[in-house]
């Protein structure tokens, strides 16, 4: 689904930049660390595959229910350690720790506050990759 958007977007535009934001399901399904390393790595090249040479930006989000949570975990070390400008990866922002508890509607999904947050967030770390 995602390449068939990649290919249908690229008919009228140019993709600029890409933003990465997910984890929080792999989390809560036990993925490991290096498992998602390496399906992300394959994500890459699939869109490289695609004539997509924009930046991707990956987000540090692993964070669904706060009771069960914890910072330290696998999928947020994995995602940490994905930057690699030379394969035009970035660091994203980081949900887990930008939100609050107040910023998820139902401990999990970002509520208003949390996608303004995101949205600001996001929006500095794309004008300084333009910069």
């Amino acid at each position: 689904m995602l390449l068939a958007t990649i290919d249908s977007a690229q008919e009228k535009y140019r993709i600029t930049d890409i933003v990465w934001d997910q984890g929080e399901e792999d989390l809560s399904a036990n993925t490991d660390g290096r498992a998602y390393a390496q399906m992300f790595r394959s994500l890459v090249k699939s869109v490289r595959a695609h004539g997509v040479s924009a930046p991707i930006y990956i987000s540090i989000a692993t964070r669904c229910s706060l009771d069960a949570w914890s910072s330290v975990n696998a999928i947020a070390d994995a995602q940490r350690q994905l930057p690699d400008a030379q394969l035009g990866i970035f660091a994203g922002i980081d949900t887990d720790s930008l939100m609050g508890p107040l910023d998820r509607y139902d401990d999990c999904h970002l509520a208003a506050s949390g996608q303004i947050k995101a949205a600001g967030a996001w929006a500095k770390i794309l004008h300084k990759g333009k910069s």
